[in-house]
């Protein structure tokens, strides 16, 4: 809220934000600090909740499995494979 306020000029420019939070708090009280919060959580739950499941879209229509099973090990693992079970897996 204070970065809304300084960005629309409602509080002087060149203030600080210590100084904007106590000006927020003496014009408005507790409630102006936290105003339009929930707005801004509900939007950002939301633009959360579209973004992965369009990723989770997109993985399923491109083909991408679950990249644990389909990733190769490294070399490194893939030789202590072969001494200890004989073979790679």
């Amino acid at each position: 809220m204070v970065k809304t306020r300084i960005a629309t000029g409602m509080i002087p420019p060149g203030t600080s934000l210590p100084a904007a939070v106590r000006l927020i708090y003496a014009r408005e009280g507790r409630n102006g600090l936290f105003a339009g919060v929930s707005s801004r959580i509900v939007s950002s739950s939301l633009f959360g909740g579209i973004g992965f499941a369009s990723f989770e879209a997109f993985k399923t229509l491109l083909g991408y499995h679950d990249l644990k099973q389909t990733v190769p090990a490294p070399i490194p693992l893939r030789a202590a494979a072969v001494r200890e079970e004989g073979r790679v897996q």
